[in-house]
């Protein structure tokens, strides 16, 4: 059975003695969790009162949004939730995901988004509820149950009913998305990469009103363009040789006459100022 777990709000919540004795466990010299618990307390909001600051508000928990250092911050908070449940699986070996090789798999995890894979049998997933519910109590957490979702192995009306009422989660099927990535199980089926093609020649264009607009280089678009297409996920464009050198190629002409992505990649280092 596959898990996909929504976290409410993740970077509000973060609990900020969690943070810093995660840090601690890890090994952060003292000064430096002085600096970092200085930096992430002396929060203040303000209200806009017809346009006018109105007193302030000190924050108590999370990160602050834009803040370049509250993404390494948040990761490091949420290590703590791989580093608690991998001994929750070793000493339960039952709870592991049956697969046909020997790779133990019991999750996925990048920042916020978190897949994981267990079996169905009641004891195991009761032992995972109760760990979810203690991370969400030491680190502020909050697991949105009306958007998270199990995926079980078989559709059988009783057992996703079980599982439900253990886990308060709404059954899915097959395909989700996940990092931007569909997860499917069988033959790649090109439908479900059309999103993805047409995210793809969406952000092409941008590089082509760019371009004209400011009348410079293909690099300067590429350049700008790179944050963007850096979020389309990489995965599909290894894995779909096939369904992703028709775009590229058609995005490639959109650009003009002789360009090409390696070419505008080698140039992307230019500074680009605009007039």
């Amino acid at each position: 059975m596959v898990i996909k777990l929504d976290m409410s709000k993740a970077y509000d919540r973060v609990n900020w003695n969690f943070l810093i004795t995660v840090m601690q466990k890890m090994g952060f010299p003292p000064r430096f969790l002085t600096l970092i618990k200085h930096a992430v307390q002396n929060c203040w909001f303000s209200i806009l009162v017809n346009g006018e600051a109105t007193g302030f508000l000190k924050s108590t928990q999370g990160l602050r949004q834009g803040d370049p250092i509250s993404p390494a911050l948040f990761i490091i908070a949420a290590e703590a939730f791989s580093k608690g449940l991998n001994p929750l699986f070793n000493k339960n070996p039952d709870m592991y995901y049956q697969t046909k090789c020997e790779v133990k798999l019991s999750h996925l995890s990048y920042a916020d988004d978190i897949i994981l894979f267990t079996n169905c049998k009641e004891a195991g997933l009761n032992k995972l509820m109760q760990f979810l519910r203690k991370f969400e109590d030491l680190s502020g957490q909050q697991i949105n149950h009306a958007k998270s979702a199990f995926i079980p192995r078989r559709k059988a009306n009783l057992i996703a009913h079980r599982i439900k009422n253990i886990t308060g989660f709404s059954m899915k099927a097959l395909p989700i998305t996940y990092l931007g990535a569909p997860l499917y199980k069988g033959n790649k089926r090109k439908i479900l990469y059309e999103n993805l093609i047409d995210k793809t020649q969406a952000s092409g264009k941008d590089f082509v009103q760019f371009e004209k607009k400011h009348k410079e280089t293909y690099s300067g678009a590429w350049e700008l363009g790179q944050p963007l297409s850096g979020t389309i996920g990489g995965f599909q464009k290894v894995h779909l040789p096939i369904l992703w050198e028709p775009s590229v190629t058609c995005i490639s002409q959109s650009l003009g006459s002789g360009a090409n992505m390696s070419g505008m990649y080698r140039n992307s280092n230019r500074q680009y100022r605009p007039t």
